[in-house]
């Protein structure tokens, strides 16, 4: 079974749907709307995206220290596309109040309190 067209292999000649993952710049994602799997682009300016290694989703995105998500994301297995109109993302104009994360369920892990 061909990968999506947004995800990518590890080698040439993959025969599995387990090894299609998200390359460096893109995340693991679950389209809100339809539920598809998708990899999204990462907005570089907010996020560090290193891609999957293993697995998908094994490479989540790491939100950037300036940055935060509010209201928090709701605790699940996948990420939306970020941003989304109820996932707004905000600059820190106190940039050591808000620190790097993958955690985009915890406001403590986005602010640091």
């Amino acid at each position: 079974e061909p990968c999506n067209r947004t995800f990518s292999t590890r080698f040439e000649g993959a025969s599995s749907a387990s090894a299609c993952m998200c390359p460096a710049g893109t995340y693991f994602a679950v389209t809100l709307q339809d539920q598809e799997r998708v990899c999204h682009p990462c907005d570089d300016n907010v996020f560090d995206c290193p891609g999957d290694a293993l697995a998908p989703g094994d490479g989540p995105p790491v939100l950037r220290q300036d940055y935060m998500i509010y209201p928090p994301l709701p605790p699940q297995q996948s990420i939306p596309p970020l941003p989304t109109e109820q996932h707004p993302i905000y600059y820190c104009i106190d940039v050591d109040a808000c620190t790097a994360t993958s955690n985009f369920s915890s406001l403590a892990a986005m602010c640091g309190s």
